[in-house]
């Protein structure tokens, strides 16, 4: 099962912003979930993570109604739900139950934001309304992932320089806990074209992404 956290700097974007993968994992044989979270300013990102924990526990709980293991959910993300999912394997999650967490058995994160503190000194923050100490607390890269897990990181070649900053910043302190983590860049996209390596057959993350679902690559392998 896939299930994906769209971005927006947990201010923007819905639900069915993270629904346009859903042909091609079905297509595969795969399952697909979109998950939806609170914006900001009307939470915090602490209760957003509590959000999509819950949302986790209940695609676990009703796994098998609709022909998935329940210890099976890869969870992917694009920028600030690439934030969301790397930190669910984190203790910086701290109410994220360890059953829960348990459930993850893979990540895909696009072009995430890792590393908070710059953002806590930018104009994301008149919503967002991070503290310095819930910027470090809240930032994956500086944290340990609890869950040996298969983990792909991608960054678009195009796009600016902190996104590659977060990236390289994530595969490099994460890279020692992890026997699995490929960290990769796209030629020739940027933080928004990205996504459609994802959604379209033959696009040069479809196949890392089958890969990470346990479904059979041959004829989605990138050109």
């Amino acid at each position: 099962m896939f299930a994906m956290l769209h971005g927006g700097w947990w201010q923007e974007g819905s639900i069915d912003d993270a629904g346009r993968y859903a042909q091609i994992v079905t297509d595969a044989g795969g399952i697909h979930l979109s998950i939806g979270y609170t914006l900001t300013p009307h939470v915090t990102l602490g209760e957003i993570l509590d959000e999509v924990a819950t949302a986790i526990d209940a695609i676990a709980t009703h796994a098998e109604e609709f022909g998935g293991d329940p210890s099976r959910i890869v969870l992917g993300g694009h920028s600030a739900g690439a934030h969301l999912a790397a930190m669910l394997v984190t203790a910086g999650a701290g109410r994220v139950r360890d059953d829960v967490r348990a459930r993850i058995a893979g990540l895909m994160l696009i072009s995430g934001a890792y590393d908070l503190a710059p953002i806590a000194e930018s104009y994301v923050n008149d919503a967002v309304r991070m503290s310095e100490q819930d910027a470090l607390q809240l930032s994956p890269a500086l944290l340990e992932p609890l869950r040996d897990i298969p983990v792909h990181v991608a960054v678009g070649a195009r796009e600016p320089e902190e996104f590659h900053r977060n990236a390289a910043l994530l595969t490099e302190r994460w890279s020692p806990y992890l026997d699995d983590l490929v960290s990769e860049t796209i030629a020739d996209r940027d933080h928004f074209d990205i996504l459609e390596e994802m959604d379209t057959p033959g696009g040069a993350l479809v196949a890392p992404l089958l890969r990470l679902l346990g479904l059979p690559v041959r004829g989605y392998d990138h050109a």
